[in-house]
């Protein structure tokens, strides 16, 4: 139980130094990267009766794209100064009334069962450390999804050559909890903030994701 507490602990610091902080920091000049943008277009099933969850949904580029699609959208992630992005871009395209946005934890998420027709976690799983914390995540998401739900994760791969090399040098470097760990640099006027990420193996993600016995992998 005292291992489990650390765990916790440990991932609560990192998040809050390495991934909530930075992000507040750079949430004015951030871009998400085009590939990432289109991941959620191609999410099946949406409709105008559809309650769609984006964990950790950054300045909420998937979100508006859902919303636009006339699903309802609820925006969650743990940086305040992100989702003050979105709320300003929903206002801008008339799509307020679509989104609610919450600052929280994807491993601890405040709604009931079974509520929302599709989950989303676009680029945004990889930044829980510990595989405990990350399987937590995931249950959570089971959790709140509806029967027959639809269940999108997306993540960085250990398997591309500079991530490989960034989870490399942070595992000779000691600073590794478990080896696909890495703290990525973002610069900014100079001053390099560094981001916590854990990079996947396929096989990894394939086990993380089966955690969870209510879901089946689709693709």
């Amino acid at each position: 139980m005292l291992k489990k507490k650390s765990s916790i602990n440990q991932a609560n610091t990192i998040i809050r130094e390495h991934v909530y902080s930075v992000y507040e920091e750079i949430s004015a000049t951030y871009r998400r990267g085009f590939a990432w943008r289109s991941i959620a277009r191609k999410l099946p099933g949406v409709s105008s009766h559809s309650i769609i969850l984006d964990a950790g949904c950054g300045s909420g580029v998937h979100s508006l794209d859902l919303a636009g699609r006339e699903a309802c959208v609820v925006a969650l992630d743990v940086s305040h100064n992100m989702l003050t992005r979105l709320v300003k871009q929903a206002k801008k395209r008339l799509l307020s009334e679509s989104i609610d946005c919450l600052v929280g934890d994807m491993r601890f998420l405040p709604f009931r069962d079974y509520v929302f027709s599709h989950v989303i976690a676009i680029a945004s799983i990889h930044h829980i450390p510990f595989n405990e914390e990350r399987k937590r995540a995931i249950k959570e998401f089971c959790r709140v999804l509806k029967k027959n739900g639809v269940l999108l994760v997306s993540v960085w791969s250990l398997l591309q050559p500079r991530q490989f090399l960034a989870a490399l040098k942070t595992w000779l470097a000691r600073r590794s909890f478990e080896f696909g760990d890495a703290f990525v640099p973002w610069l900014k006027r100079g001053e390099k903030l560094e981001r916590f990420y854990h990079l996947f193996t396929h096989n990894e993600l394939k086990n993380l994701i089966l955690s969870c016995h209510n879901l089946k992998i689709l693709r």
